[in-house]
């Protein structure tokens, strides 16, 4: 008789047929780092508690071939993953799903520099001693905040912050080996005229 297998948050199936963790006197020596990456895609996206930590994974789905392990696995043994994260929206902008077409493995410092939050548009905010809205961009190389300006208008200090923000990105895009990488970080903050 088959032995059924529990899916990983009620959609993954781990077909692996190996050990996926590996333990020495009841402690975790190693972790397939495979298994790791697949496992921690499927609770961004299907974990309700991780939603309520991180509400922004409402809505992401992974690709039916990806909730198979042995698919993901396959295609992650293809890339250039150690020391990397997987990321799904650098080559698709605000994309929800993880498919071997929307994800590419890039740095932390690519993954930082790309992340973005705020209640008005990203780079502009409120300052109510000037009644004007600030634009900061922080410089990822150097990690200091680099003061834009002072703006009437919330889209005139985003534009500055993209401006500033796509100068950046062009140094990134310059030391990648991977083109997709390079060409998503050039076209991603291009200030349209």
């Amino acid at each position: 008789m088959k032995k059924k297998t529990k899916l990983i948050f009620g959609v993954g199936i781990n077909d692996a047929n190996y050990s996926i963790v590996k333990r020495d006197g009841g402690k975790t020596v190693w972790r397939c780092p495979f298994y790791s990456t697949w496992y921690n895609m499927l609770l961004r996206c299907y974990s309700k508690r991780y939603h309520m930590k991180k509400p922004t994974y409402i809505g992401c789905s992974v690709s039916n071939n990806w909730l198979i392990f042995s698919n993901f696995k396959k295609w992650m043994q293809l890339q250039n993953w150690e020391g990397m994260q997987l990321d799904k929206d650098l080559i698709c902008e605000n994309n929800k799903i993880y498919s071997q077409e929307t994800c590419i493995f890039i740095s932390n410092s690519i993954n930082m520099f790309i992340c973005n939050h705020g209640n008005f548009p990203i780079g502009a905010y409120w300052d109510s001693k000037v009644e004007k809205f600030i634009s900061n961009c922080v410089n990822p190389f150097t990690q200091k905040k680099e003061y834009l300006g002072r703006f009437s208008q919330p889209d005139d200090a985003h534009d500055a912050w993209r401006k500033r923000k796509h100068e950046h990105a062009l140094v990134y895009a310059s030391n990648q080996l991977d083109n997709r990488i390079a060409n998503s970080l050039i076209k991603r903050y291009v200030v349209l005229e």
